[in-house]
């Protein structure tokens, strides 16, 4: 669970893990508030994913606040993401009983005679999903409902847009309509045509089959036959093989689709 906390003065987020078998800071919140960085042998640690990271050094001593809970501990640094600092076993280990619900996610911790319960905000669990991660999660789930929410425009608002296209791109949209304008065919012919030249004799090369995932699949059959109705490609009987390949694009969030 991820809890509010602050680091001289400075509010972090914390995520509490059991999982992790040390406690982590993140190297952009060290270089923040300028943590004394002792200096260490390399090692490396195992992400939650799978992926092995490297690492060098140990801040000391570091005092954390949370709601009404102090915490000093030693945290190794290392690409934290979202997260500025990682409470794993070095301390749960020094709590002792602790009772937790991980459903309202609360953790009740004594001190002495005194217990503290340690409430998880929901909201610091949400982040923002990309294309190419929603698009991982429909080929798992047969099932699902997106819900996408947006600003509409009236028609009003609309229309003023359209008239607020400068007059030098009209004109130039104007001028060269032809080449703005739709493919629908072959382009002409040229001096040279394009030819595979072979030595007499010579057989095609034996190349198996390319497997595609489904929705990749699917993808290349929709572009084609728009291709073929639009007169841009042509069916061919040629025995040579016609490799096919879809670049992802890069979008603002970061994501590919």
């Amino acid at each position: 669970m991820k809890i509010k906390g602050t680091i001289r003065s400075k509010e972090v987020i914390i995520l509490v893990v059991s999982g992790a078998t040390h406690n982590f800071l993140s190297l952009e919140l060290i270089q923040q508030l300028a943590l004394p960085l002792t200096t260490t042998t390399s090692y490396r640690g195992m992400m939650g994913t799978g992926i092995s990271v490297k690492g060098k050094g140990i801040c000391k001593g570091v005092c954390i606040s949370m709601q009404g809970l102090t915490v000093v501990e030693d945290f190794l640094p290392l690409e934290l993401g979202k997260t500025d600092v990682i409470l794993g076993m070095p301390w749960l280990g020094t709590l002792g009983d602790v009772k937790v619900n991980w459903k309202m996610l609360t953790m009740k911790v004594r001190l002495g005679k005194t217990v503290i319960v340690l409430k998880g905000d929901p909201s610091l669990s949400r982040t923002d999903v990309s294309l190419k991660a929603m698009a991982r999660a429909r080929q798992h789930h047969s099932q699902g409902v997106w819900v996408e929410l947006c600003q509409s425009s009236t028609t009003s608002d609309l229309s003023k847009e359209v008239q607020e296209v400068p007059r030098t791109v009209k004109e130039m949209l104007a001028q060269y309509q032809r080449v703005f304008g739709p493919i629908t065919g072959l382009p002409p012919s040229r001096e040279i045509d394009h030819a595979i030249q072979l030595i007499p004799g010579a057989s095609p090369v034996n190349v198996r089959p390319h497997r595609y995932p489904h929705i990749l699949k699917n993808e290349i059959e929709r572009l084609v036959q728009e291709m073929l109705e639009a007169g841009i490609v042509r069916p061919s009987s040629s025995p040579f093989s016609s490799p096919v390949l879809l670049v992802k694009k890069k979008m603002e969030d970061g994501g590919f689709v």
